[in-house]
């Protein structure tokens, strides 16, 4: 399959901007939903840089404001075409570790996309090939259509496959269908593989929750030497909170047999709480920033836990809804921490 099939079902937007914008400019559009790069044009409308949420983070840490796009953008932009296969693409973008690529058509931009998605695709391909694969009733045949595709992976991609069917397991069959051999046969590997990847059933556990809940940005333990750097980080953490893959109906269809394993074990309820208060402390931390830079005296770590469930309240609110757009549930949470630690606007823009 190509890229442009890729694009037709892409959530991330192209978000351009021009290289003379300051940097308060490109925090704003940045910020927007759906965005998590922007691509920098000359006046003549041709791509010169792409500025990534890791760039503007970087940038901004030097505490000069006077900073336009052109002086901080990346310049080595790779970039695809409408044309090229989404294998391809995905094994440039692992290889070259970088999350977005703008695609391109007769010199010009003409669209975004995200590793999540190439990936999501790429094994969604793979589970209506394992599907189809199922049909065969010979077991050697049926691994080998399947091993025949998953040898075009790189590791990491592998990885990503075998979490994505103990995603559909956990769905179709519950806790009780996590087993390694549910998994391997659905995947059609051997279970040296489960071990090879992840160490263990539980990493692999570990490793589906990880793919439900949102990644913290690359803003994580940078000090922020101003209160607009400490907005900023506070404001790209909520956002990636309303990610599609993160913020989703699908994940919800992962998390309720989680939700009803947690209910019933107390042991596996621990662990689960033991991640989230990973995730409230890392969130805390930039609260608490803001909020020493304002001289605002409060519980971080309350506010947080609260913005935490907030959220969630939204995501199944949302879930039951017959909307796609989430950018009110996204307002209802920055008003909600606004209403605590004061505006997060972000100041010039």
């Amino acid at each position: 399959m190509t890229v442009a099939a890729i694009v037709k079902r892409s959530s991330t937007r192209l978000v351009s901007i021009g290289e003379d914008a300051d940097i308060r400019a490109v925090a704003a559009r940045i910020g927007e939903p759906d965005t998590g790069a922007v691509v920098v044009l000359n006046q003549a409308g041709e791509l010169t840089g792409i500025i990534t949420e890791h760039d503007l983070v970087r940038a901004m840490a030097t505490g000069n404001a006077g900073l336009t796009a052109r002086d901080f953008m990346t310049r080595e932009v790779f970039t695809c075409a409408p044309r090229d296969t989404d294998i391809g693409v995905m094994l440039a973008m692992t290889e070259r570790e970088i999350r977005h690529m703008p695609v391109v058509l007769e010199g010009k931009a003409v669209a975004m996309i995200g590793l999540p998605e190439v990936v999501k695709y790429r094994l969604g391909k793979i589970g209506r090939l394992a599907e189809e694969a199922q049909q065969e009733p010979d077991d050697a045949k049926r691994l080998d259509i399947l091993s025949s595709h998953l040898k075009k992976l790189p590791g990491d991609m592998r990885r990503g496959q075998i979490v994505d069917v103990a995603r559909r397991v956990i769905v179709e069959q519950g806790m009780k269908g996590f087993t390694v051999r549910n998994i391997t046969r659905e995947a059609g590997l051997s279970p040296g593989m489960i071990n090879l990847h992840f160490g263990s059933m539980e990493g692999l556990l570990h490793a589906v929750f990880d793919s439900v809940m949102f990644e913290l940005p690359d803003t994580a333990g940078r000090e922020p030497v101003n209160l607009t750097v400490a907005i900023i980080n506070l404001r790209l953490i909520v956002k990636r909170y309303f990610e599609p893959q993160y913020f989703s109906r699908q994940s919800l269809l992962v998390w309720l047999p989680l939700f009803d394993a947690m209910l019933r074990d107390p042991e596996f309820r621990k662990k689960v709480y033991a991640r989230d208060e990973d995730y409230v402390a890392e969130f805390a931390s930039h609260i608490a920033k803001v909020m020493a830079f304002r001289q605002i005296e409060g519980d971080a770590v309350a506010i947080a836990r609260n913005l935490m469930s907030f959220m969630d309240g939204l995501w199944l609110r949302w879930c039951h809804s017959s909307r796609d757009d989430t950018r009110p549930e996204h307002a209802a949470a920055m008003e909600y921490l606004e209403s605590k630690v004061g505006s997060l606007a972000i100041e010039g823009v």
